[in-house]
């Protein structure tokens, strides 16, 4: 499958997709320590309609307590 898109959201900005890159020793690679979440969105005749928001937000949440991960949002932001 190849991906169709210019840009990608990475460590809170907009990258060039060939720029996204990470090092081949980095250590959430190998033993993964990344935390994402996959959010799909929908042109819709008004606005975009983000699919299930809430239960996205939610997962990736509780994931940032297991891992003790520091956001730079809060979850009601």
């Amino acid at each position: 499958m190849e991906i169709k898109t210019p840009y990608i959201w990475k460590n809170w900005e907009l990258v060039d997709w060939e720029d996204a890159l990470d090092h081949h020793l980095s250590h959430s690679l190998h033993y993964g320590w990344w935390v994402f979440e996959w959010i799909r969105f929908y042109d819709t005749l008004k606005w975009p309609k983000i699919f299930r928001l809430k239960d996205h937000i939610d997962r990736l949440f509780i994931l940032r307590a297991l891992f003790d991960l520091k956001f730079l949002l809060q979850k009601n932001k």
